[in-house]
């Protein structure tokens, strides 16, 4: 069991931060001992929001951070749409906006439940999701919302 009165402050301080790692970008031993220097030395985060597109190097990145920190860490991804809607494979589920039309919660809750159990299995334990704002004429939020009405 990790006792946080052992970190340093230095520690304690980078538990306060998640940095964005691209997994795409980590090939080589190289490329992760100089993300590990810059990040993990002095401050190490708490957490990382995961890019790419590669489920693969996905999941060996989480492996890898996970086993070079001292303290388990949140590994971060906006996903509102499964896997597939931000990296190259997993389950490809429809937008927010469509689940709600269709006025069925289980539906919504098994989706939400699918999303997880996908993540999950590649280590992503943090999810920026799912996106409660209404629909309404903002063009950003627009697909992304289940309804207009809050209940």
């Amino acid at each position: 069991m990790l006792k946080l009165n052992k970190l340093t402050d230095q520690e304690i301080i980078g538990q306060l931060f998640i940095v964005s790692i691209n997994a795409d970008k980590m090939k080589t031993r190289a490329d992760r001992e100089r993300f590990a220097r810059k990040y993990f030395n002095k401050y190490p985060p708490g957490g990382l929001l995961v890019t790419g597109r590669s489920l693969e190097r996905v999941y060996a990145t989480v492996q890898w951070a996970q086993a070079i920190s001292k303290v388990p860490l949140w590994i971060a991804a906006d996903i509102e749409r499964g896997l597939a809607g931000i990296y190259a494979g997993g389950t490809d589920y429809p937008h927010f906006a469509m689940a709600g039309a269709a006025g069925d919660p289980e539906l919504v809750y098994q989706m939400g439940k699918g999303i997880a159990a996908e993540c999950r299995a590649i280590g992503i334990n943090l999810l920026f999701s799912p996106v409660v704002d209404l629909l309404t004429e903002n063009i950003i939020i627009n697909i992304r919302s289940f309804h207009e009405h809050p209940e």
